[in-house]
């Protein structure tokens, strides 16, 4: 049996181990799947998420209640500009461009 090593167990740490087995699975290869983490318990950053409620979106963003304020409102203004433009319709095929 193959093993598979995930060296951190945050979020991204363990989103990696489950994808890992079930990839595995998919195609039928028995694997062992191994997290090692440094810390006492792996999971931990998931739990300080959401005020210790674990919960990773927020449903009303506030630039303000972040700790870097101006970056998290500079970022979401991007954001809503990336959206924007995905959300633009498309130009009719052969019509000129603006």
């Amino acid at each position: 049996m193959e093993t598979i090593a995930i060296i951190g167990g945050g979020a991204a740490g363990l989103a990696a181990a489950v994808a890992a087995g079930e990839a595995a699975r998919a195609r039928g290869c028995a694997v062992r799947v191994v997290v090692y983490e440094a810390s006492d318990r792996v999971g931990r950053s998931i739990l300080a998420t959401g005020n210790g409620r674990c919960n990773f979106s927020n449903a009303v963003v506030d630039a303000a209640r972040y700790r870097n304020g101006a970056f998290v409102a500079a970022a979401l203004e991007a954001l809503e500009e990336v959206a924007g433009a995905a959300d633009a319709p498309a130009p009719e095929a052969g019509a000129a461009a603006d």
